[in-house]
C-alpha cells in the first residue's frame, strides 16, 4: 500500500477575489510524503462516523510530509526502492534529510522525487 499525506500552508489573509484573479499565475503550494507499507484501518464513532487508518507506516508517512518541502512531494527509503523496482527510468531522486520518528524508533531517509517524463521545471529550481 502507498500511504500519502497531504497538507496545504495556512490559508493567506489575500482578499478571495484578488486570490481567484491569480489562482492560474501560481503553482500549488503543498506538501506531500509518501511511504510504502502496512496499516489497520476502521470505522469510529457512532455519532460522527469516520473512517482512519493507523499504524507504525501511517506515521512514517506522516512525517515525510510534516519533514517535506512546500511544492515537493517527499518519499521514504522503502517507497523510493519499490518505485526504482518497478520504474527504474521515470522518476529522479534527490536526497532530502533523515527524518526521525521518535514513536517508531527509526530514522528513515527522504527524497525529493520529479518525474523525468514531466517537462515543467522542478520548484525547488526556482
Amino acid at each position: 500500500f502507498f500511504f500519502i499525506m497531504i497538507r496545504r500552508p495556512p490559508r493567506s489573509t489575500q482578499s478571495r477575489s484578488s486570490a481567484a484573479s491569480d489562482v492560474y499565475k501560481r503553482q500549488l503550494h503543498m506538501r506531500i510524503g509518501i511511504h510504502t507499507g502496512d496499516l489497520i484501518g476502521g470505522v469510529i464513532g457512532t455519532d460522527i462516523v469516520r473512517y482512519d487508518i493507523y499504524g507504525p507506516d501511517v506515521l512514517i508517512a506522516n512525517k515525510m510530509e510534516s519533514n517535506g518541502v512546500e511544492s515537493c512531494i517527499q518519499v521514504s527509503q522503502t517507497t523510493k526502492d519499490l518505485l526504482e523496482k518497478f520504474y527504474p527510468e521515470v522518476y529522479r531522486f534527490e536526497k532530502n534529510k533523515d527524518v526521525e520518528v521518535k514513536s517508531v524508533g527509526k530514522k528513515i531517509a527522504g527524497y525529493l522525487i520529479s518525474c523525468l517524463l514531466y517537462t515543467s521545471p522542478s520548484p525547488r529550481d526556482s
